[in-house]
């Protein structure tokens, strides 16, 4: 069964028309590429997808749940996660970043409890391999740290989709990445080379 399905999706810019899609399905645990040429709607399908945009026209339904985009639905954007390829990182510590995620998002205070919050970010901060980072200042971390302490803070929120953009991570943080096992999709001008057993 899929988990997300859009049908008959349109997105236009005056007379331009940015994105047409008959019907996209994505099933949980799967992860899919997104791949075309610079201008093709990829960026404008996950804004779409997330509910940062919204289409002109379309349906769309999330684990046999219909919904719309105008307004997006609260319990869908706790369920869909969009990672910017250039992650804003907050001035305090690598620990307060991916902590922030489950605050904003509205995470009920009960489940914010100390304990438990300490733990799933740990966990995040162990999956994104930044543990060794956690009072470290975000302007200390590389690129791909970054990128990393983006994801941990999307992964934290346990989301059900994510948008993975793993241009700029090096090969090594693409396996971290990978183990975003929902669905999760790649927005990438590029495919990567197959590799040689």
């Amino acid at each position: 069964m899929s988990l997300l399905t859009v049908r008959a999706l349109v997105r236009s810019l005056g007379q331009r028309r940015l994105l047409a899609i008959d019907e996209l399905c994505l099933s949980a645990g799967e992860s899919c590429v997104l791949t075309g040429a610079n201008g093709s709607g990829k960026s404008t399908l996950l804004r779409i997808l997330a509910g940062i945009d919204a289409p002109d026209a379309g349906t769309g339904c999330f684990d046999g749940r219909p919904f719309g985009w105008s307004p997006y639905p609260d319990w869908l954007r706790k369920q869909v996660t969009y990672v910017h390829q250039q992650p804003y990182v907050f001035h305090s510590s690598v620990i307060d970043n991916v902590a922030y995620g489950l605050r904003a998002r509205g995470v009920p205070r009960a489940e914010r409890a100390r304990p438990e919050r300490a733990r799933r970010v740990e966990e995040a901060l162990s999956w994104a391999r930044l543990h060794h980072l956690l009072d470290s200042p975000p302007a200390r971390l590389s690129g791909g740290e970054k990128q990393r302490l983006a994801l941990a803070r999307a992964w934290v929120l346990r989301p059900r989709t994510d948008r993975q953009p793993r241009r700029r991570l090096p090969a090594a943080d693409h396996r971290a990445a990978a183990h975003f096992r929902r669905c999760g999709d790649d927005s990438d001008h590029r495919l990567p080379r197959p590799r040689r057993h």
